[in-house]
């Protein structure tokens, strides 16, 4: 009976072990399939990887250079412009420009009275022009990595945003509110307009991803 049972378990630590022996074969940690992509997830989290961001704008301008053409630089180029008293909406407005300058910060302002001015404006200007105006801001966007992209724009009066195209229609004239879009973008620069108007009273314009306001970093012209 003895004998028996040292066999037995013999037997059973042999099948328990198989050929690869008693830990069996090592595989690679961490190492998966890669789930689909799910549209209305924002890639990368805010804030982003600026080494990534730095690299793409770096493969960028290597390329740009090679034909000749300058390289791009940070912040966007935007012009103010004044629009007549009966203006509704910024597509198909009547402009009249004031003056262009390089921005290179969030855009951030908080519903609140249009009278001190929008930050956007440079300093000067904010306290005179605050109502029936329009700012454009153009230029380029850096897309880290090829994914789906949310963006909620919010804004009083009205906003538009283009990325490759129309992307976000919050024009015309409201109080405060938020429209969202959702859009796959591959790995690189993608072209990047922002447009807002004013007609008074109070302002707003929030331009967000995955919660917060997207970094000026993202920006390039």
């Amino acid at each position: 009976m003895k004998y028996l049972f040292v066999i037995s378990l013999l037997l059973l630590t042999a099948a328990c072990q198989g050929p690869q022996g008693a830990i069996g074969a090592t595989g690679s940690p961490g190492v998966g399939q890669p789930g689909p992509v799910t549209p209305g997830v924002s890639q990368p989290p805010v804030p982003p990887n600026l080494d990534t961001i730095n690299d793409v704008v770096q493969e960028y301008n290597e390329n740009r250079v090679a034909q000749g053409q300058d390289p791009v630089t940070a912040g966007l180029a935007c012009t103010l412009y004044t629009v007549p008293g009966t203006t509704s909406q910024i597509i198909g407005a009547s402009l009249t420009t004031v003056g262009s300058w390089t921005y290179e910060g969030v855009f951030n302002v908080p519903n609140g009275p249009s009278s001190p001015g929008v930050n956007i404006l440079p300093a000067p200007l904010q306290g005179i022009y605050t109502s029936y105006y329009c700012i454009k801001c153009t230029g380029l966007y850096v897309i880290p990595m090829s994914g789906w992209y949310a963006f909620d724009l919010s804004s009083d009066d009205g906003s538009n945003l283009y990325m490759n195209g129309l992307l976000i229609n919050n024009d015309g004239t409201h109080a405060i509110q938020e429209k969202s879009a959702t859009k796959f973008f591959s790995r690189g620069m993608v072209s990047f307009e922002l447009d807002y108007f004013d007609i008074g009273g109070s302002h707003a314009l929030m331009l967000m991803s995955g919660g917060l306001p997207i970094p000026a970093t993202n920006f390039y012209h």
